[in-house]
């Protein structure tokens, strides 16, 4: 029965991913989610939860087969889940897709508006842009998604569970509430580097102090396009192919990359990888916005690409597709970590020194922003499923974000900023992932490990797990340091002191 139940599962994520993909490339304007559940209604089918169960219950002397079957029931409890608020889903991509914003005698599409705004230098139209985009969501999405969370919270009840928060900790055995405590105390040790670098570029981009600084400021200050001439958009394909090279590694994986970087109004602001089949067909999808910021959402995407591609083929579906996302995440962002580190600048982008430590600076504030606001989300999203009342979540969004990025974040994104199933929390965990990794590879390889082909082989072995082991488990069995927010702050420290 089991097996029949995998099987129909990967159909369904193949067939379903595809969809998505097209929908999020702006290709397609909806998906019919409902039509692919009822192609496949063993997905759906909440007895297969006691059923996993009842096999767990049997398998308690077999590690191997504990761990499958608790991958598979996380699987199942989220697809019963996603199936009953597809209705909402649905209108929410529609939304996204088809939604337009006027300004004067311009119109955009919702989901090109965040370009827009990032790179507006003109503060004034830069607010109104914002503003206009705030009162979209207010009115189109948000209704959609408090009524979306409010189901998810009664079918979490109905699972047995008092709300996500406590599923999440029991199925995926990563405690949310250590996470948390760990993040709190991020927040203050980084506080006053990060109010220094803050003040800084607060000067030197916006020309203005911190108490007037808004979200939409912040964003404008993360494209700082100084440092763009060093990152030419019409070579960075070939010069990411290049180093990746070699390390012995084909970017495409012999065709079963398919990159997706030609820009859309309609495409996802948000760069994503999509694996449809593991590992033969994996999209990578970035929606370009010129600059450094190309080079790094592309090395992103692609280090979730080579993993998903070099995966072993032979693997059970729950290796393949399901486990902890730190780790492919992490993957993501030790490539993604590249454009930071000394010597890749050096050698692959053949920066002058003084470029590199102006730049390091730079990164140095923008990787702190970012880790303090996702630090900031993972509190604000453990208050928010402590109970199915979203109303009232509006300030304390506010308040938590705003305080942690020393930015006005505005109450109406409390409901699109939220990460499905906790997501936030495999991101902080993958920062942490990223930097063991980057500490081993060096270690083990040389500072530049990213042209080794040694390394290369080592990548592609760990690679090939999938996600069978969780970020903990897999630094383990590589003798890596474990997952540490301090070592990652202490390295962000150094590097600002060392420029």
């Amino acid at each position: 029965m089991l097996e029949h139940l995998r099987t129909e599962i990967e159909s369904f994520t193949t067939e379903i991913s595809r969809e998505y993909y097209l929908q999020g490339a702006g290709l397609k304007e909806s998906i019919d989610i409902k039509s692919f559940y009822e192609k496949y209604p063993s997905v759906k089918d909440r007895n297969n939860i006691e059923l996993i169960k009842a096999e767990s219950e049997r398998s308690t002397e077999d590690p191997e087969k504990t761990k499958q079957l608790r991958y598979l029931l996380e699987n199942t409890y989220r697809e019963i889940t996603s199936f009953e608020q597809s209705p909402i889903t649905e209108k929410v991509l529609e939304a996204e897709f088809t939604g337009k914003i006027k300004y004067g005698e311009k119109e955009y599409f919702y989901r090109s508006i965040i370009n827009e705004i990032i790179n507006t230098s003109d503060r004034t139209i830069r607010e109104t842009l914002n503003d206009i985009k705030n009162k979209f969501i207010e009115n189109n999405l948000n209704p959609l998604l408090s009524e979306s969370f409010k189901l998810g919270h009664l079918i979490t009840k109905e699972f047995g569970f008092e709300n996500l928060t406590e599923m999440f900790i029991n199925i995926s055995s990563i405690n949310l509430h250590d996470l948390n405590k760990e993040a709190g105390e991020f927040l203050k040790y980084s506080e006053d580097i990060y109010y220094d670098l803050l003040k800084y570029y607060s000067k030197k981009i916006l020309e203005s102090d911190i108490p007037e600084l808004k979200k939409h400021d912040l964003m404008y200050m993360m494209k700082y396009n100084k440092f763009d001439r060093y990152f030419p958009g019409n070579e960075m394909f070939t010069t990411i192919d290049k180093f990746v090279s070699g390390m012995g590694i084909d970017i495409g994986s012999k065709g079963r990359i398919k990159p997706d970087i030609e820009k859309r109004n309609q495409k996802s602001p948000r760069a994503f990888c999509s694996p449809v089949r593991i590992p033969e067909e994996i999209y990578l999808v970035i929606n370009p916005r010129g600059g450094e910021d190309d080079y790094t959402t592309f090395l992103h995407e692609l280090g979730h690409s080579l993993h998903f591609s070099h995966i072993n083929p032979d693997l059970c579906f729950e290796y393949k597709y399901c486990g902890d996302n730190s780790v492919t995440e992490g993957f993501a962002m030790l490539f993604d970590h590249l454009i930071a580190n000394r010597i890749w600048l050096q050698k692959i982008m053949k920066m002058d020194n003084k470029g590199i430590n102006d730049f390091l600076l730079f990164k140095t504030f923008r990787e702190l922003s970012m880790l303090r606001r996702y630090s900031a989300k993972l509190d604000y999203e453990l208050k928010f499923y402590e109970d199915e009342t979203t109303e009232n979540r509006k300030a304390e969004y506010k308040d938590i974000l705003s305080k942690a990025v020393k930015a006005e974040y505005t109450e109406s994104e409390y409901l699109t900023d939220i990460d499905d199933y906790f997501y936030v929390a495999r991101y902080l965990r993958a920062w942490m992932f990223q930097h063991s990794l980057s500490e081993y590879l060096i270690e083990n390889f040389g500072e530049d490990w990213f042209i080794n082909s040694a390394s290369g082989s080592f990548l592609r072995h760990i690679w090939s797990y999938g996600q069978k082991y969780d970020a903990n488990e897999l630094l383990k069995l590589n003798n890596c340091s474990e997952l540490s927010l301090k070592a990652l702050f202490n390295h962000l420290n150094n590097q600002a002191k060392y420029v």
